[in-house]
């Protein structure tokens, strides 16, 4: 069979891609090599106990706000979704104080603006960039060049150098970068575009989902299906084959070969072009050396407690913790000592299905793992057969697991003091490596670097005509980043206008929060 279009890769990215192309009738194949398609969104089991992968909260879903119109379009606004707490929807625990991120803008400025009254001037600085940053989104899809040429000059100005130029105090700067583990806060490579984009949407509104990630897939399969398409698991893409400078088709673990007029890689950059036919010289080596040399962002450890329904209250925000005088734009340090455990600990957790339920069942613990901790810990293991057996490794998830709890427990009286009688999942870099194929086990892909943009952002289309990239790599990573680059990839194949109607609402495109 003919597809018009296979996707390699059942992550968000390549399902949203998916329902995008199949919605404007493109008969399309996705194809995931997993047991069940989601990549970050999917949920699993233990011991009859169901954990979220990687999905904790997004922003900006309210009409006018970045994220509607990419998720009305993709019918995913009637979820059970769940707002944050609009006063506090992160706390940010610097030593012995706690700091509160508002939504809302005006309500982001009064509430810093409290601790630092002499920031004022600032803050709202700092939110009017915001707010001119999230106003570029939707124009990426105009005709006109404005918008793009824009972001393009957002990336390559430094998220750190800004902070700095706007916020004078220290301490508040401090603040907002430690709500920053949405994105790896590395001050010399990251971009003003990717901070401000990530920040705008979740002071804009911020919202988890009841029930998991899981309906998120569920709903863009059920999309794609009902338009005829076709979503594969267990279908681990090997080779792509190419003729006459274009790929032909996709060949299967099992020798199965698929064809399709378009191809769009959902998986790692470096792994696409693993996947491509060398014999034919489909693709220059410049253009392998050049994505092959790119850096990629921390990892994390990630510890997962399931906890009986009425143990343990509800908190409806997240939760970053730093060590007293620890910089959040520097999680470099050495966690193998006391002193520096709360380098940077991201403390979630999962609202129940019930609509007024009081508690929650599932708390996620989350240490960023620098590349350093991760050579020196985990990197011993991957390419060892069957290394999640081998004791040293369960002895290292241990002693993590150990650290996420102590630092849990000194924030949250009501945590367990013990994992013992609790079910609970570790999760490391080396886990997210296997489900994700990303190097070293990334959390957020490829690291964007504002000195060289033009280096480190990858368009979507690729030196061969009907191969393209989506996914976390290319612009944004998150929810939001996934979603518009799956839009921005698509519009490859059905052009700027086609995909401007669909994102086209009553209200239009654009929108403004008080």
């Amino acid at each position: 069979m003919m597809y018009d279009t296979i996707i390699i890769g059942g992550g968000l990215g390549g399902l949203a891609s998916g329902a995008i192309l199949a919605q404007q009738g493109m008969h399309v194949c996705v194809l995931e090599q997993h047991t069940q398609a989601g990549g970050c969104l999917q949920s699993f089991t233990r011991e009859g106990d169901t954990f979220d992968t990687g999905f904790h909260c997004v922003g900006g879903l309210r009409p006018g706000e970045v994220l509607y119109p990419f998720f009305r379009a993709l019918r995913l606004l009637d979820l059970p979704w769940l707002r944050m707490d609009e006063s506090a929807f992160e706390e940010v625990i610097l030593g012995d104080k706690n700091y509160f991120i508002a939504q809302g803008y005006r309500r982001f400025i009064k509430t810093l603006a409290h601790e630092f009254p002499h920031e004022e001037a600032g803050l709202r600085t700092f939110v009017k960039m915001l707010r001119s940053v999230g106003q570029t989104l939707p124009k990426l899809f105009d005709e006109e060049e404005t918008a793009r040429r824009r972001t393009r000059k957002l990336f390559s100005l430094s998220a750190y150098d800004f902070l700095h130029k706007t916020i004078r105090d220290p301490q508040l700067r401090r603040v907002i970068a430690g709500a920053s583990l949405k994105m790896e806060p590395h001050a010399p490579t990251l971009p003003l575009y990717t901070f401000a984009q990530i920040h705008n949407s979740f002071i804009q509104s911020a919202w988890r989902l009841r029930g998991g990630g899981m309906q998120i897939v569920r709903r863009l399969i059920e999309q794609i299906e009902a338009a005829g398409g076709t979503v594969r698991t267990n279908a681990r893409v090997t080779r792509l084959i190419g003729k006459s400078g274009r790929i032909t088709a996709a060949e299967l673990a099992n020798g199965e070969q698929i064809e399709a007029r378009f191809f769009i890689s959902d998986i790692h950059p470096t792994q696409t072009l693993a996947l491509v036919d060398t014999e034919n010289r489909l693709m220059r080596q410049a253009y392998r050396r050049r994505v092959n040399e790119l850096q990629n962002t921390f990892g994390f450890f990630t510890l997962q407690i399931h906890t009986p329904y009425g143990s343990m209250p509800y908190f409806n925000r997240n939760i970053s913790v730093y060590d007293e005088g620890v910089d959040p734009w520097d999680i470099t340090v050495d966690r193998t000592k006391q002193r520096t455990l709360d380098s940077g600990v991201l403390i979630s957790c999962r609202p129940s299905e019930m609509p007024k339920g009081r508690f929650t069942t599932s708390v996620d613990i989350l240490l960023p793992i620098p590349n350093h901790l991760y050579q020196s810990t985990f990197a011993q293991f991957a390419a060892q057969e069957g290394y999640s057996a081998l004791p040293a490794y369960k002895l290292a998830k241990k002693i993590w697991s150990a650290f996420g709890l102590v630092s849990a427990m000194k924030h949250i009286p009501w945590m367990p003091p013990t994992l013992e009688n609790f079910t609970y999942s570790a999760s490391t870099p080396l886990t997210y490596l296997r489900y994700t194929g990303t190097p070293n086990g990334s959390a957020y892909g490829i690291r964007k670097d504002y000195r060289e943009p033009l280096r480190t952002l990858l368009p979507p289309r690729t030196p061969i005509p009907n191969l393209l990239l989506t996914g976390q790599n290319l612009n944004v990573h998150g929810v939001l980043g996934v979603t518009v680059t799956a839009f921005l990839t698509c519009t490859e194949l059905l052009g700027r206008p086609v995909v401007r109607r669909m994102l086209e609402g009553a209200e239009g495109l654009e929108g403004e929060e008080a």
